[in-house]
């Protein structure tokens, strides 16, 4: 049986494998609603504040954030997003 330190670094391998697919330009597709896509909205905003979340996690979060905001270009979703942003309006 492998000790610990040696699952962490294969688990560690196998993300960035992952990361160097999405820079070479892998993609994959989802399927949400309407509802489910604000929710992602605000998971992923909400997750941005997370102490332990490092800056190039971040940045993924604020692209998807970025690439579901059209969804909602002149709706009060835009409200909804905008706010999201802002930690004073998290309850």
């Amino acid at each position: 049986m492998a000790d610990a330190d040696d699952d962490e670094q294969e688990l560690v391998a196998y993300m960035r494998q992952l990361m160097d697919m999405e820079k070479a330009g892998e993609r994959t597709t989802i399927v949400l609603g309407p509802f489910g896509a604000m929710a992602l909205i605000g998971f992923l905003q909400l997750g941005t504040r997370h102490p332990y979340i490092d800056a190039p996690l971040k940045n993924v979060a604020r692209d998807i954030v970025q690439q579901l905001q059209p969804l909602f270009a002149g709706t009060l979703g835009e409200e909804i997003i905008r706010r999201g942003g802002h930690p004073e309006f998290d309850k």
